[in-house]
Formats: C-alpha cells, sequence, structure tokens
C-alpha cells in the first residue's frame, strides 16, 4: 500500500507542476518548453519518489538578505524551484508589471483592496546585484535588458540547467483575481 500511495503522490505533484508550468511562463524560457516538463517530472518522481521542491521569496532579499546566490548551493539538488509570489491585474487579466503601493498585513482579509497591487518590481526585475551577491560573481552592469531576481535566477538556471524555475501566482493576498484567469479556456490562453 505505501508504494501505492507513493506513486499516487509523485503522479499528483507531476501533474500539479504540469498544471503551473504548462500554464504559467517559466522565467528560464518559453511556455512551450514548460509543456515537456510533465513527462520528465513524473519519471523523475517515479524513479527517486517524489520531486524535490523549494520556494524563494521575492522579498528574500530585504531583512533577510537572502539572496538567489544563497540558493546556489541547494539548487543543484532541486527539481523545482518557485519564485513567489505574483499577482494579477483585474482588469486585462494578466500578471502586474508594475508596483503599486499594496500593504497586505495591515487590514489584512477585511481591506477590499488588498491584493489589487504588483508583488514587487524592484525585487522582481529592477534591482542591481553587485559582485558579492551575484549567483555568478559579476555585478550587474547598466543598461542590462533584466537585473533583480529574475536575472539571478537566470543565472541559477545557467549554472544548473536541469532546475525548473517557476512561478508563483497569488499566495495569502494575491490569490483574488486567480479563479477569474482560470475559470475559462480563453482566460488561460490570455493570460
Amino acid at each position: 500500500m505505501q508504494h501505492k500511495v507513493s506513486r499516487r503522490a509523485a503522479w499528483f505533484s507531476a501533474a500539479a507542476a504540469a498544471v503551473v508550468v504548462g500554464g504559467l511562463t517559466t522565467l528560464a524560457g518559453p511556455a512551450a518548453e514548460g509543456a515537456a516538463v510533465a513527462p520528465a517530472a513524473s519519471q523523475q518522481a517515479a524513479v527517486s519518489g517524489g520531486l524535490r521542491v523549494a520556494y524563494y521569496d521575492q522579498w528574500s532579499i530585504y531583512q533577510n538578505a537572502y539572496y538567489p546566490q544563497n540558493v546556489d548551493a541547494l539548487a543543484g539538488n532541486l527539481d523545482y524551484l518557485i519564485y513567489d509570489f505574483e499577482n494579477i491585474d483585474p482588469a486585462n487579466l494578466t500578471c502586474f508589471e508594475a508596483t503599486k503601493a499594496s500593504d497586505p498585513d495591515p487590514a489584512g482579509e477585511n481591506n477590499p483592496n488588498a491584493g489589487d497591487g504588483a508583488g514587487d518590481a524592484f525585487a522582481d526585475y529592477q534591482k542591481s546585484f553587485g559582485s558579492d551577491i551575484s549567483v555568478d560573481g559579476t555585478a550587474d552592469a547598466f543598461g542590462m535588458p533584466i537585473v533583480g531576481n529574475f536575472h539571478q535566477l537566470q543565472e541559477l538556471k545557467a549554472r544548473h540547467p536541469n532546475l525548473k524555475v517557476v512561478l508563483s501566482l497569488g499566495g495569502w493576498t494575491y490569490s483574488k483575481y486567480f479563479s477569474d484567469v482560470a475559470a475559462t479556456d480563453a482566460s488561460r490562453k490570455s493570460s
């Protein structure tokens, strides 16, 4: 019975990963590559007994000073790194690309506008990383097409090509519009 539970858990994990990866654009490549992840993930889960997954919080670069560089030592042992969290624009049902002041903590669930803002554009793709905190030891240069955590995750992916990096939409305060995006085939494809 234990073997059957493990196989079921592995299948569920692979199916969930396929939905996430297939429905979202990965940070490291086009969505078409994500569609090919599901069979490999299920095969890997069946062989190893599971998937090795970790979260990386976009806000970790602030108070915790925990940079993507800190994940480098673990990344070779991971199947997936989930970058959290991103939000959905209620008007056009796409991921936000600009920061709107939004503090999810003070009013919590009672605030009708909680979760209406973007995550953290500065952490995502604006912060310049110095060589001392960069994954590859090279400082971000002015004029690079993308910097911030997204670029550091690109560097992490370059060092660990088997690592799948995916976005997590939602979270505690950013789940408000997720069901609107997931509701129909058309809304899933346009997001």
